[in-house]
């Protein structure tokens, strides 16, 4: 049996961000993630989301450097969860305050058993709580993608510099996030993580593809990159589009070693899925 704790808190994040996918509700579900425009609730499970990630993180093997630039991201983030909440406060009425996450709710992967020792469980923990983190950056990335746009049609420079500072700041995040999420050994993936995401606790070929808020974020960065290479930008501007592309390189480059640390030469499973799917035929 493979473990998926059920003590995992799920984390909330905006609707309004996302493009429905097919199966993105069943990602939803693995890694534990609610929708709501409630932006208190918002904040607050963002807040919570980070509180978890620096208790953990001095136990993690992350070096200093990686720690650092998280916990820049993750300032950025504390910035606009804390904006959220205040914008959200002075629109609130007296009403009682929405309901929590319903954290009983049970998917088909909840029918695991706990992790029969310690470092799996910490493993499994990690993986979802990453992945929360790294959501959380995606959903900050996004909005800043649109003021990039917004800045670029009126010509507020300043304002253009320092979104693009703070984009090239969430992705790298968003790549230590990566890294903290696998940091585990690769017999743990193997043994535990990878087999929560087959069947019959998930349908085959489960896939990061399924990731609607990373959806929108590819399609904006691609308009955003597009719009900046053909725009005339001031230096300051310009530096922060080159740091920009730096950090996003890094990302990639990033997400790829873990990939092939976890599976060597192998394949998702999704293109494991597509591949016994051309076999049957």
């Amino acid at each position: 049996m493979t473990p998926t704790p059920t003590s995992i808190d799920r984390v909330v994040l905006p609707t309004d961000s996302t493009i429905p996918v097919a199966r993105s509700a069943e990602y939803d579900t693995y890694f534990r993630i609610s929708r709501s425009d409630d932006a208190h609730a918002w904040a607050v499970s963002a807040l919570a989301v980070v509180t978890a990630i620096t208790t953990d993180l001095p136990q993690s093997t992350l070096d200093n450097d990686s720690r650092l630039r998280l916990l820049d991201a993750l300032a950025v983030v504390v910035g606009d969860a804390s904006a959220a909440a205040a914008a959200a406060a002075q629109e609130r009425s007296p009403s009682p305050l929405a309901a929590p996450p319903n954290h009983s709710e049970t998917g088909q992967h909840d029918r695991t058993l706990q992790a029969p020792n310690a470092a799996a469980q910490q493993a499994i923990t990690r993986w979802k709580k990453g992945h929360h983190l790294f959501h959380l950056f995606v959903i900050s990335m996004n909005s800043r993608l649109a003021a990039v746009l917004e800045s670029l049609a009126s010509e507020q420079w300043p304002d253009l510099a320092d979104q693009l500072t703070e984009l090239g700041t969430l992705y790298a995040g968003a790549t230590e996030s990566m890294r903290y999420a696998s940091d585990f050994s690769p017999e743990i993936y193997r043994d535990f993580v990878r087999p929560s995401m087959e069947p019959p606790w998930l349908e085959p070929g489960f896939s990061a593809v399924f990731n609607r808020d990373h959806d929108v974020m590819l399609t904006r960065a691609k308009v955003v990159r597009t719009t900046l290479k053909t725009a005339e930008l001031p230096s300051v501007a310009a530096d922060s589009a080159r740091r920009l592309w730096k950090s996003q390189a890094e990302n990639r480059r990033a997400h790829q070693l873990i990939c092939q640390r976890f599976v060597p030469g192998g394949d998702s499973l999704l293109q494991e899925h597509f591949d016994a799917a051309d076999q049957s035929n």
